[in-house]
């Protein structure tokens, strides 16, 4: 997303601001020119009365040239893509410079932020014509930047005088998060474990509505909730012929006091990244998703499909993984409750989940998923393991003993589970493995 951050800055009456300051040489001409009225002051000298004179007349002839000039310069900002930069990729950002007046405008300089500082000195921009300046922009991390703002630069025809202006021209750029490839993890019968085995991702049936319960009706489709709020014994109703529906789940679960750590930024970036790449799966194949963050906003989107919304769903899916931050006080477990009582998780679920921190988090989790196990229904938790688990035969200890059993007590609930080692992060999605 590219939207317009603020116009030019302008001073009043309409004109930009325009300051002025002399170049090289035009110090060496005002001291001359200065010098030559000092000594015609002082001795009466025709001769240095004229010199001084012209200097400073070509001073002031410089002087309303390059306003003319200046204000003439124009700017015009260039994108070459407004929408869907990954982090990591490059794209064009550039100016359209223009010049109004009838004079071919020389000593030009544009500074520009993308979003560091970069200084261009193109050609001479012609009179009535236009010059463009472009650069290749690389966003290594994904994020909200900003572009801009722009400062033009020109000089008189004399070269005496530099002028200087604010074009503004500020852009916010939205960077989506790296997208890894997935093919291994997801299938189109499900999810796959290790060893190549699917685990079936749903019946095919998706929730419609709640029902008075009848004689002969599966009590394993009784809406408990309802239930205890009602005191009436209702069931859900399913319709076959419904595709299924995927909710991608991201825990961003933050501190409670102390400020994020390098470590858990790290492993929150990799968490959103292995979102990212769910997304781009699931909207790559025509399915039906929604993606919920469990931050202080419980952002989410609505349900939707590639296959019917063109890229409506994927691009609001990635603005909010795009701008995601590890604020949540509520931790995956409690989220996943929330949604369950709304019917707001659909029959598939994928969450992607980092080690729980808080206490009691881990078992909210197990009981979470415990409670939403039905036959209509499928979760998968990818689990990216701490950063105090090194990879391979090093990871012994409480801390791996630890996480194998997280892992078992999350698969006694008959969900899936894949881990994500460190090093590897979310690019190690399709070779992500149980332990």
């Amino acid at each position: 997303m590219v939207r317009p951050a603020g116009r030019p800055h302008e001073a009043s009456g309409g004109l930009p601001r325009v300051r002025v300051l002399p170049t090289r040489r035009g110090w060496q001409v005002l001291f001359v020119g200065l010098s030559s009225l000092g000594v015609a002051l002082s001795l009466g000298t025709t001769q240095f009365y004229q010199l001084s004179y012209a200097l400073i007349g070509l001073c002031g002839a410089a002087l309303v040239l390059g306003l003319v000039g200046s204000r003439a310069l124009g700017a015009e900002r260039r994108l070459s893509r407004t929408e869907g930069i990954t982090a990591g990729d490059s794209t064009t950002v550039g100016l359209r410079l223009t010049n109004g007046s009838r004079l071919d405008l020389s000593g030009v300089e544009v500074e520009d932020r993308l979003p560091h500082r970069h200084v261009f000195r193109p050609p001479a921009v012609p009179a009535g014509g236009e010059r463009p300046v472009e650069s290749a922009v690389s966003f290594p991390r994904r994020g909200l930047y900003t572009i801009g703002p722009v400062r033009l630069a020109s000089t008189d025809p004399f070269g005496l005088l530099r002028f200087r202006r604010d074009a503004g021209l500020e852009r916010e750029v939205l960077v989506y998060p790296e997208v890894h490839d997935v093919a291994g993890l997801l299938t189109a019968r499900g999810v796959e474990e290790p060893g190549g085995r699917i685990r079936p991702a749903s019946r095919g049936e998706e929730f419609s509505g709640l029902r008075e319960y009848r004689p002969g009706d599966d009590r394993r489709f009784i809406h408990w909730k309802s239930v205890a709020r009602t005191g009436e014994m209702v069931v859900k109703e399913f319709d076959p012929d419904a595709p299924r529906r995927y909710s991608v789940v991201l825990d961003l679960l933050g501190p409670r006091t102390v400020p994020a750590g390098r470590g858990m930024m790290e492993e929150v970036e990799e968490a959103v990244s292995a979102a990212a790449s769910v997304v781009s799966y699931l909207d790559g194949a025509g399915l039906t998703y929604r993606l919920r963050l469990t931050d202080r906003a419980a952002s989410c989107t609505s349900f939707g499909s590639g296959a019917t919304g063109g890229r409506s769903q994927y691009h609001a899916a990635m603005r909010l993984l795009a701008a995601a931050e590890a604020d949540g006080s509520v931790d995956s477990g409690e989220a996943l409750r929330e949604e369950a009582d709304t019917d707001g998780l659909g029959d598939n679920v994928i969450l992607i989940q980092r080690e729980p921190q808080r206490p009691g988090g881990r078992r909210a989790l197990v009981d979470a998923l415990r409670e939403l196990s039905s036959p209509g229904f499928s979760a998968t938790v990818i689990l990216l393991a701490s950063r105090a688990h090194p990879p391979g035969p090093q990871g012994s200890g409480d801390r791996e003993a630890s996480l194998q059993g997280l892992v078992d007590e999350i698969r006694g609930t008959g969900a899936g589970v894949r881990v994500l080692r460190r090093g590897s992060g979310a690019s190690g999605l399709s070779e992500a493995q149980g332990v």
